[in-house]
């Protein structure tokens, strides 16, 4: 009796463990610059301390800060969606793999960490250091967590400005595999010709997620590509490729037997997938553009007539002596046209400015 209390009482406290265990937020914090002393003085571990150090005298001199502080946390934030699960060790020796959610990115600012507050922000935060020479740069890469005092380094790479496009997939794949506390490989899929609907489905992966895969070493299988109106197309994994992440692309072929569609199903299917909720408003945004641009090109041609009556009465006046009145009314005329005109650029600006926020 005793001994299955003992169990009861083991198996609540895990259970109720990994219930706390609702979701794992990950952090992406703006890159910190430091000179190629501080660079080379990180080794493998950093103290958190250190990190809030270096962070803080980036963000005093934010006039200052370099564009590629805020690039580097977008390009990585961008790679790292979706994120893989993470694994979890409960008290009692027990592996879960929790859900790990990236959070909101318009909000990073640089890393900060207070030795009487504690790490409290977020469970796993991605920190970044570079330093520039001339177009090129050194980055290294840190994971800190709520239970550690000291940031692990995932790794280091180095680049150019022109070919900043390639910083995330050197990088990105050392953070989800850290993010996921799991000895996994990332393979992303993509197809010719692009597919605006791709399902992915498969067994002996560690999981899927849009279309990505998470795929355990070790483990092989097989996922089967598809999108409506092609057919579908297997491709083993992970193949004779061991490398940790890789862009797997698939030729998609027409499937011959699916019916064709009109052009008004596929209009009707292509609104129906955007589900643009803001479509009337929308609509009459353009009506209010496409108006103001009106107005505009009519007052172009009475703005230039009412200034050539300007010019002429102003010809006439200064050669042939005639009266003032006539000029005035003239240039009365003249700026009322002009004023009105103005008028409408500004109102055109407005009308295109709310156009594209909604579009947006």
């Amino acid at each position: 009796m005793l001994r299955t209390i003992l169990i009861f009482i083991v198996w609540l406290f895990a259970a109720t463990n990994a219930a706390g265990q609702g979701e794992i937020k990950v952090r992406v914090c703006s890159f910190a610059e430091v000179t190629k002393e501080v660079y080379e003085s990180l080794g493998k571990e950093a103290a958190l301390k250190v990190l809030d150090t270096i962070a803080a005298q980036d963000s005093r001199v934010l006039g200052n800060q370099s564009p590629l502080s805020d690039s580097f946390a977008r390009l990585l934030s961008h790679f790292l969606t979706p994120l893989p699960k993470r694994r979890v060790i409960s008290a009692s020796g027990g592996e879960t793999l929790v859900p790990a959610v990236l959070e909101d990115t318009r909000a990073r600012g640089f890393f900060h960490f207070s030795s009487e507050d504690g790490f409290v922000v977020s469970d796993l935060v991605l920190v970044g250091i570079f330093v520039r020479q001339g177009e090129g740069f050194y980055v290294s890469l840190y994971l800190a967590s709520k239970e550690k005092e000291h940031a692990e380094l995932l790794g280091s790479t180095a680049g150019s400005i022109s070919r900043l496009e390639d910083f995330a997939p050197a990088m990105g794949p050392l953070a989800l595999r850290a993010i996921s506390n799991r000895d996994i490989l990332i393979r992303d899929f993509r197809t010719d010709p692009r597919a605006s609907a791709l399902s992915l489905a498969g067994t002996g992966f560690a999981e899927i997620s849009g279309t990505r895969i998470f795929i355990e070493r070790g483990k092989i299988g097989t996922v089967e590509v598809g999108s409506g109106g092609y057919l579908s197309e297997f491709v083993a994994l992970p193949g004779y490729e061991s490398k940790a992440y890789a862009q797997v692309e698939v030729r998609l072929r027409l499937d011959p037997t699916a019916p064709k569609a009109s052009i008004q199903d596929i209009l009707s299917g292509a609104e129906a997938a955007v589900g643009w909720d803001s479509k009337k408003e929308y609509l009459r945004a353009s009506k209010d553009f496409e108006s103001a641009l009106g107005r505009l090109l009519i007052s172009i041609p009475i703005s230039a007539l009412g200034l050539g009556g300007f010019f002429l009465s102003y010809e006439s006046y200064t050669r042939l002596g005639t009266s003032s009145a006539s000029l005035y009314a003239s240039a009365a005329l003249a700026g009322a046209s002009l004023a009105a005109t103005a008028l409408c650029i500004v109102d055109v600006g407005f009308r295109m400015a709310r156009k594209i926020k909604i579009a947006r």
